[in-house]
């Protein structure tokens, strides 16, 4: 099995090795790549945004807001365990809201949130906050669905008390309520870009706000590589992390 991942993970090296390779060759040496920046510009552009856009500045801002923001709604609900599975297993609809609230578009929250707040940090990490719970709601109320009958029915056997037996079924729910974690975490740093650049925030958004301000179509891609790696680097920890402490089944 180990042999296995590590012949995967070469593999998946060599296709974008591979694709890297093909950029460059056609977007410096023939015009079927016109449509996008040239190797050379982009990679100039990426050394611009360091300097002109003040990048780590921005770029430490945003971070901290998403990973802050998510440890912190992780927190929220581990600590609110025991409320969350009595109220949601006796209001098994009490959800269908936030069911249809999803299909709203990203940006309308991140306009409305900008509206009610001041421009600061304590807003943005308030907004991930929020954000994060909500999302949080529904793959909860799912999970509480398939809770495994035996540990709850082991549990009442042993006459456990209420806020026991709760955590007992938290602690079995936590595998499939964190299980879409990965796709969160990108919907997140969705949510903040888009949050920053409406609302003028300090942040990565204001960075592709400023780009687009001065026509450089070059910052706009390189910027989006640079977050593609961040947002990798932060899913491989994330899937770290759950394998270590949440995915013990």
């Amino acid at each position: 099995m180990k042999e296995f991942k590590i012949e995967k993970k070469k593999n998946i090296f060599l296709i974008y090795f591979s694709f890297l390779l093909l950029y460059i060759i056609l977007g410096e040496l023939t015009p079927i790549l016109n449509f996008l920046p040239k190797p050379q510009i982009l990679l100039d552009s990426f050394f611009s945004l360091w300097t002109d856009y003040n990048l780590l500045a921005e770029l430490g801002i945003t971070t901290f807001t998403v990973y802050v923001g998510i440890f912190l709604g992780v927190l929220i609900l581990e600590i609110t365990s025991g409320v969350l599975v009595k109220f949601l297993s006796s209001n098994k609809y009490s959800l269908e809201l936030f069911k249809f609230l999803k299909y709203f578009p990203a940006f309308f929250f991140a306009i409305l949130f900008s509206f009610w707040f001041p421009v600061s940090i304590i807003a943005q990490l308030v907004f991930v906050v929020l954000a994060f719970v909500s999302i949080m709601f529904v793959p909860i109320q799912n999970a509480l669905k398939n809770v495994n009958e035996s540990y709850v029915d082991s549990a009442l056997s042993y006459k456990v008390s209420e806020s026991k037996l709760s955590k007992i079924i938290w602690k079995d729910s936590q595998p499939k309520i964190y299980s879409n974690l990965n796709r969160i975490h990108y919907y997140v740093w969705t949510l903040v870009m888009i949050f920053e650049y409406i609302g003028t925030f300090n942040g990565v958004g204001s960075v592709y706000y400023n780009a687009h301000n001065y026509n450089d179509y070059a910052a706009f891609f390189s910027l989006a590589v640079l977050i593609a790696f961040l947002i990798w680097i932060g899913d491989s920890l994330i899937i770290l992390i759950k394998n270590k402490l949440i995915d013990w089944e």
